[in-house]
């Protein structure tokens, strides 16, 4: 019994095995695997992880609703007697764009630098900051960042108070490709009263890859 076994894989072997791959079936089926094998690219202008590309561009834009913030200037009194007026804060709405590049360093994360602006009465400002993201599959990704920004107003009221350090931390998610909500803090020195910091908190919704 065992040895007919053993000339049945023979016979198999020798006949059927080379005839497969000629098989039409056979060709239809392997063509349709790879078909859905998504191509291997070294770059990418939409976000995909490292099964589909090495390097990809980010092209976003969002809007911000800005939840909290820790002080409110509206009247800066100089040594000299004098005061100017005006506000840290405005609307509570602003928009931001951010460009960059993002490098998949395996399977499940990704790497990059993003530069970004935002515009908001008031405060309009640009800045770096870095990304990673961990990608759970395919339009599903967690995204941390941080960096620094510098202020943009060109009026006497920032001007007088003189924001630095502005630091931007960031936290994001997405289960679609495209839309995802964005948590921001911003915290920044100024100079009324002395180095005094201030921060503020941010909800929104980002578009884009």
């Amino acid at each position: 019994m065992q040895f007919r076994f053993q000339v049945l894989i023979g016979l198999f072997s020798l006949f059927v095995l080379p005839v497969l791959p000629n098989c039409p079936a056979f060709v239809r089926n392997g063509a349709e695997v790879l078909a859905q094998s998504p191509p291997h690219r070294s770059f990418s202008f939409r976000a995909k992880p490292k099964s589909s590309c090495a390097v990809y561009l980010v092209t976003e834009v969002g809007l911000l609703v800005r939840m909290v913030n820790s002080q409110k200037t509206t009247d800066l009194y100089h040594r000299d007697g004098t005061h100017s007026y005006g506000e840290d804060f405005g609307v509570r709405f602003g928009g931001q764009g951010n460009v960059g590049l993002m490098f998949n360093v395996s399977r499940t994360a990704s790497l990059g630098v993003i530069g970004f602006g935002v515009v908001e009465e008031h405060r309009p400002r640009a800045g770096v900051k870095l990304r990673y993201r961990f990608w759970e599959w395919v339009g599903t990704a967690i995204d941390l960042e941080g960096g620094m920004a510098v202020d943009l107003a060109t009026d006497e009221f920032s001007k007088d108070l003189d924001r630095r350090q502005w630091l931007v931390a960031g936290l994001s998610l997405s289960h679609t490709q495209f839309v995802h909500f964005v948590f921001q803090l911003e915290s920044w020195l100024q100079d009324y009263p002395p180095n005094r910091r201030t921060s503020a908190a941010y909800i929104g919704l980002r578009f884009g890859y």
